[in-house]
C-alpha cells in the first residue's frame, strides 16, 4: 500500500522560483541558516526558507514555508484525504489556525477544492505509523493563465480598467477569469510556454477590518508554465517589520500559491485580487525590476523603522523601485493638498490625538500611487497599455527601460482573482482615494472595525546591519 501513496518532492526539486531555478537554492530553517546575515535570521524566525547556493548571484532568501511538495492530487468529499494519480490516498490534515487569525478554512473550503486537482506545499508527519501530510497551502492545479484561448478585449476606454476592478465580485464559471487587453500579433500562433513575466497584484479590501479598504499592492516576476501555470512566480510583499502579523504573514519573497493561498496568511482567502500580467520575449527587464526590489529589501531588512504608512509603505516601495530602473509611471498627485490642514484640525479638536492628526496630514500630501495601491495599480496598467500600444504622450520622452519594455512586450493580460470560501466575510473592490476610503468607514473612528497587532521590537544590537546575505 505505502508504494501508491502519493509521491512526495521536496520543494526545490524541478521547480522554478521566479526568474531562478530551485536549484540555485537550498532549504532551510531561517533562524539555523548560517547562509542569511543576522538580521534576516531574526526576522525569519523558525519559517522554511530558500536561501541562495551562491550568495554572489543575488537571489536573496525565498519563504517557501514548507519543505515538501504534493502534486496532482484530488481532495476527497469530507476533505480527510488526498488521491494521487495512480489512485493511492494518503490522510490530510491542516496546519492549525493561528490564535490571532479571526478566520479559517471550513467546510465551504473543501467544497470549494474537492474534486479540483490540486499542488499542496506541507510537510509529511506520521500518525500511529501511518503516513500523513500536513497541508500549509492548498493551490488548485486548473487555475492556469492561457493567453492562446483568450480573444483580444481591449479598453475602449481608460475608465474601463476600473469597472474590470469593481467587477471582481460578480458570479463567474471559470476559476481564473482572464482578459486579453493587449497582444503584438493577435490572432497568431505565438508560443506562450516558459515566457517572462512582470505582474502587479492588487489584492482588495477585507470586510471584517475597516483599516483595510486601500487594499495591498505587489510586484510578481516569474515566468508562465507549458499549461500556462503560475504557482511559482514570486511575489514581492512589503510589510511591517515591527509588528506580529495576526495571519503570521513575512515580509519578503514569496511563491505566488503561498502568497495568495497559505491557509492563514494566503491573502485569497480574505479578499478577492486582480491582476496586470505583462508577457514578455526576454527577461532583462523583469529581472531589472526584481534586483532593483530586492536591493529596497535589502535597506528596509536593516532599518525596520523605515516603514511608514505614509511615506514608506508597501506601495511606496515596490513603485520607488519600478521608477528607480527607469519606468517612470506617471504620478497623480498628492492624495488630498486641499484637505490636509482641515482634516489634521478636525482630528485635534475632535480627538486631540496629535499622532493620528499628524498621520494622516502625511498620509494627505503623499503622492496617490505611493499610498493607494489601487491608484498605483491603474496608473502602471494604463501606462503600459500606452506604452505597447505606442500612444503615450507626446512630450514624454522615453527612458531605455520604457524602450526595452515595448520591444520586449507581447501582451497584456488583467487577470481576476476570486476570494476562496472560508469563515471569513467576502470582502471586495478597495477604494483608490481618501475621499472613497471616507464614504466607506464611520465618521467615529472609535467605530471601526481594525485589528490590534502586537509590536515586535527590533534587536538594537542589529539596527544598521547589513540586511541582506550572510
Amino acid at each position: 500500500m505505502t508504494e501508491r501513496v502519493p509521491r512526495l518532492k521536496p520543494a526545490l526539486e524541478q521547480e522554478r522560483l521566479g526568474l531562478w531555478m530551485g536549484d540555485e537554492f537550498q532549504l532551510a530553517t531561517g533562524d539555523a541558516a548560517e547562509q542569511l546575515s543576522p538580521v534576516l535570521r531574526w526576522h525569519v524566525g523558525h519559517e522554511v526558507v530558500a536561501v541562495p547556493r551562491r550568495p554572489d548571484r543575488g537571489a536573496p532568501f525565498i519563504w517557501t514555508a514548507a519543505p515538501s511538495i504534493l502534486e496532482h492530487v484530488v481532495l476527497s468529499d469530507d476533505g480527510a484525504a488526498v488521491t494521487g494519480p495512480q489512485g493511492g490516498s494518503l490522510e490530510l490534515t491542516l496546519v492549525p489556525r493561528l490564535r490571532s487569525n479571526r478566520a479559517y478554512y471550513d467546510d465551504s473550503t473543501t467544497r470549494y477544492f474537492s474534486g479540483r486537482p490540486l499542488r499542496l506545499r506541507g510537510t509529511m508527519h506520521p500518525r500511529d505509523g501511518a503516513p500523513r501530510f500536513i497541508a500549509r497551502t492548498i493551490w488548485p492545479e486548473d487555475s492556469l493563465i492561457r493567453p492562446d484561448r483568450l480573444p483580444l478585449r481591449p479598453l475602449d476606454a481608460e475608465r474601463r480598467l476600473a469597472q474590470l476592478i469593481d467587477a471582481q465580485m460578480e458570479a463567474v464559471a471559470d476559476p481564473l477569469p482572464a482578459r486579453l487587453l493587449w497582444a503584438r500579433q493577435p490572432g497568431t500562433a505565438v508560443r506562450w510556454a516558459d515566457r517572462p513575466v512582470l505582474a502587479f497584484v492588487l489584492n482588495g479590501a477585507q470586510a471584517d477590518d475597516d483599516e483595510s479598504h486601500g487594499g495591498h499592492l505587489s510586484i510578481a516576476t516569474g515566468r508562465l508554465g507549458p499549461r500556462g501555470e503560475w504557482a511559482d512566480w514570486i511575489v514581492n510583499n512589503f510589510y511591517p517589520l515591527d509588528v506580529v502579523s495576526e495571519k503570521g504573514i513575512l515580509a519578503g519573497l514569496v511563491p505566488m500559491d503561498n502568497y495568495l493561498n497559505d491557509l492563514n496568511s494566503g491573502q485569497a482567502y480574505y479578499r478577492p485580487s486582480s491582476m496586470t500580467v505583462l508577457l514578455l520575449r526576454d527577461d532583462r527587464t523583469a529581472a531589472r525590476v526584481q534586483s532593483a526590489i530586492h536591493d529596497v529589501f535589502q535597506r528596509f531588512y536593516a532599518d525596520p523603522g523605515r516603514y511608514h504608512h505614509a511615506a514608506m509603505n508597501s506601495t511606496g516601495m515596490p513603485m520607488d523601485a519600478l521608477r528607480s530602473v527607469g519606468w517612470r509611471v506617471p504620478p497623480l498627485g498628492r492624495t488630498g493638498l486641499l484637505l490636509a490642514w482641515p482634516a489634521w484640525l478636525y482630528v485635534m479638536l475632535t480627538s486631540r490625538d496629535r499622532e493620528a492628526a499628524g498621520s494622516l496630514y502625511r498620509y494627505l500630501m503623499e503622492e496617490k500611487t505611493r499610498v493607494f495601491p489601487r491608484a498605483a495599480f491603474e496608473a502602471a496598467t494604463l501606462d503600459v497599455l500606452r506604452l505597447m500600444e505606442r500612444r503615450t504622450d507626446p512630450g514624454r520622452r522615453l527612458t531605455e527601460y520604457e524602450r526595452l519594455l515595448q520591444e520586449d512586450g507581447l501582451a497584456v493580460l488583467f487577470v481576476r482573482i476570486p476570494q476562496i470560501p472560508s469563515s471569513r466575510a467576502f470582502g471586495t473592490a478597495p477604494v483608490a482615494s481618501f475621499e472613497q476610503y471616507r464614504q466607506r468607514v464611520p465618521a467615529d473612528r472609535a467605530a471601526w472595525e481594525t485589528v490590534a497587532l502586537e509590536p515586535r521590537r527590533f534587536p538594537e544590537h542589529l539596527r544598521g546591519r547589513r540586511g541582506g546575505g550572510a
